[in-house]
């Protein structure tokens, strides 16, 4: 039988967030997949010996299915959209109706449902079987956003229009064909081989701290990198998400920059507001480390910044209070040497 994993903000119990995660998968999902060849699993009723992070890393690359409910944007939610975007491997996504989705992901066909009554409760049933018999067409919005620089060598670069949409989506499979379509155990990367060669061009993922976003790019400047910036670079006609695999498409290696950009907490609770990362900078770091592999990410945090329970584990630089790219410039240098990049420590100074 085939596995469909469920992603979801859970909650704790008898939380207004843990009885719509029960509602969604005890009234919809499962119902909807029982005739399908289905297994339902999500992650906290799970019986395994395994920790909760492993299980859900091993299951976003090994599952046939996910469904994903990006009510509330939960971080953990987020980050794991992206990885399974990265994989080019089948996601369904669901939002309760009224939500608004992040930019990266406004674009993708997502199922907007409500369960007020037996009625609602059908319909999404039948937009999710809908969905789960079109499998065999799907493709990641992901992958179909970008282009294999290959294919248009072999192609003829010169006959396409690089204006033209359909230059855009030629650029595809270089990163995500190239995938190993696995990720290990704990987000630790394999090694890249020693004799694999890399563009100096890094992509910067940042909130709204522009003044650190600069001072890293000067900083890689300084280094001979070239960092890609979403922001700065041309529009040629295409979506947010169009735009972000086409300027990634080059690039050896992404810093993440989590900055206390957005607050939050969990609902229904007294507890007090957290800084925490825009969505879109959670969903666009799991999507590098699912497509490149946790060696060629590294992220930087800004003191006082919550980070997802996901990322639990997973070595970061800290900036303190005041603290600038200068205070991290060592650990920087070496991340990218680790990276089989020649790096001259001695330009930092």
């Amino acid at each position: 039988m085939r596995t469909c994993f469920v992603i979801c903000a859970i909650g704790n119990p008898g939380t207004e967030v843990r009885q719509r995660a029960d509602d969604l998968l005890e009234l919809v999902i499962e119902p909807a997949l029982a005739d399908r060849g289905y297994s339902v699993v999500r992650s906290d009723k799970m019986a395994s010996f395994s920790t909760i992070t492993m299980d859900i890393v091993r299951l976003l690359s090994e599952a046939e299915l996910v469904i994903a409910d990006l009510t509330d944007l939960n971080p953990n939610v987020m980050y794991e959209v992206g990885v399974r975007h990265a994989l080019n491997a089948p996601i369904i996504m669901m939002c309760r109706e009224g939500a608004t989705l992040p930019f990266d992901l406004a674009g993708y066909r997502t199922i907007m449902y409500r369960l007020h009554g037996p009625r609602d409760v059908r319909q999404t049933q039948i937009a999710v079987q809908g969905f789960v018999d079109a499998l065999d067409h799907y493709s990641s919005p992901v992958a179909d956003a970008i282009s294999s620089k290959r294919f248009l060598r072999e192609a003829g670069a010169a006959a396409v229009d690089p204006r033209s949409t359909d230059a855009i989506l030629l650029s595809m499979n270089e990163r995500i064909g190239g995938l190993e379509a696995k990720l290990n155990a704990a987000f630790s990367a394999k090694e890249s081989p020693r004799t694999a060669k890399y563009t100096r061009d890094v992509f910067i993922v940042h909130g709204h701290d522009s003044e650190l976003k600069t001072e890293l790019a000067r900083f890689l400047e300084r280094l001979e990198f070239n960092p890609i910036i979403l922001h700065e670079q041309p529009e040629r006609g295409q979506t947010i998400i169009q735009k972000l695999d086409f300027e990634s498409s080059k690039v050896g290696f992404a810093f993440v920059l989590h900055t206390p950009d957005d607050q939050g907490c969990k609902k229904g609770t007294s507890e007090t507001l957290v800084d925490r990362s825009r969505q879109n900078v959670v969903f666009e770091h799991g999507l590098f480390v699912g497509r490149y592999g946790s060696c060629r990410v590294c992220a930087i945090v800004r003191a006082g910044v919550e980070l997802p329970s996901d990322l639990s584990g997973v070595v970061y630089k800290y900036i303190p209070a005041g603290g600038n790219i200068q205070s991290i410039a060592l650990d920087i240098v070496r991340e990218l040497r680790a990276a089989d990049y020649d790096v001259d420590a001695n330009k930092i100074m």
